[in-house]
């Protein structure tokens, strides 16, 4: 690396030279002991990949040096540059997703099950008050719950956790060229994988309740698009506001804890006064549970107006969020 660091036609190439590419961002990335949000040192990158990549670069210098000035005239430099750095984010997100997922259940007896216990018991706790103490008229409460459940879940811990990681992964933001735009995405995304993982349960619990998977359930990973690009958006400006206030992670906390109630997890929208009702459907949280519960409950396709809207919002908060985030990142290092 300090030959490649030292040699004239690796910055000639405009393929990223040491410290301003994903050769660069890739040799300081290793964690830090000491730090409160991780344990030992762990390896962002484990050897293979670098020596994959670099024996990849080595190939193709020669005969990229023979046509270097044709492949600027075709624009074709620039290209490639945006396919390796395409390819350094998707193994950075990939590594880094791994790395969230080994060190949360390390030395851990029960390892993934621990996603499903918490919303298992408050499914306990849901299905006794309102199915014995206090019935309530709702077909399939149990598939209905759970549903609902998962969905929160997903949504609360992925903004909850992404607010606060840009605080949590100080030895990463540290590092010079590292894309500190990834961690909020690489929060939500470990999120997206428990809420897969609990799928099998949640159809059982289907299965129970005597609901059949129907067509309508193909709809499923447009759904988890429109949430994933929305909790994106809005962790955007959180993570960035969080590290100037340090209140915000703890302000969101109480305040997720009253949209929940206001959400319809354990109760069905249809179930509250009609004059009341507008007042919920503002919650954008509303519509897509429904649409969970629709696809997979239902075998009806979702409501599409108020997603298209909740999508055309996400469509505008998301480069919103970004500039936000991008703006204060500049002042990350010294914050912290």
């Amino acid at each position: 690396m300090a030959e490649m660091e030292q040699s004239p036609h690796h910055s000639g190439l405009g393929l990223s030279p040491i410290g301003n590419g994903w050769l660069g961002a890739i040799a300081p990335l290793r964690l830090c002991c000491g730090d409160p949000c991780f344990g030992k040192c762990h390896s962002i990158f484990s050897g293979s990949i670098l020596s994959t990549r670099y024996t990849l670069y080595e190939t193709s210098k020669a005969t990229m040096l023979g046509f270097q000035s044709g492949f600027r005239r075709l624009n074709v430099i620039p290209t490639l540059h945006r396919r390796w750095r395409a390819k350094y984010l998707y193994d950075l997100l990939r590594s880094l997703v791994d790395r969230d997922m080994k060190l949360l259940y390390k030395r851990s007896m029960l390892g993934v099950a621990w996603t499903l216990l918490n919303p298992l018991l408050q499914l306990m706790v849901f299905v006794f008050v309102f199915q014995v103490v206090l019935p309530v008229d709702v077909p399939q409460y149990s598939s209905f719950v759970f549903t609902g459940l998962l969905v929160w879940t997903w949504f609360q811990s992925s903004l909850l956790q992404a607010t606060g990681t840009i605080i949590c992964n100080r030895p990463l933001i540290r590092q010079p060229g590292f894309p500190t735009a990834i961690l909020p995405i690489v929060t939500i995304t470990t999120g997206l994988i428990h809420f897969i993982l609990a799928l099998p349960v949640l159809v059982v619990f289907l299965w129970i309740d005597g609901a059949t998977l129907t067509p309508a359930a193909l709809w499923l990973p447009v759904i988890q698009v429109l949430q994933f690009v929305v909790t994106v958006g809005l962790t955007y400006f959180l993570a960035a506001l969080n590290v100037t206030f340090r209140d915000t992670q703890h302000t969101l906390g109480v305040l997720l804890q009253l949209f929940f109630y206001i959400t319809p997890i354990f109760y069905d929208i249809k179930n509250i006064p009609v004059e009341y009702q507008p007042f919920f459907f503002l919650n954008p949280m509303v519509h897509v549970v429904t649409a969970y519960r629709d696809i997979l409950m239902y075998g009806t396709a979702p409501n599409w107006p108020p997603l298209l809207a909740i999508a055309a919002g996400a469509i505008l908060l998301m480069p919103i969020g970004y500039r936000i985030f991008k703006h204060q990142s500049n002042r990350f290092v010294e914050e912290l």
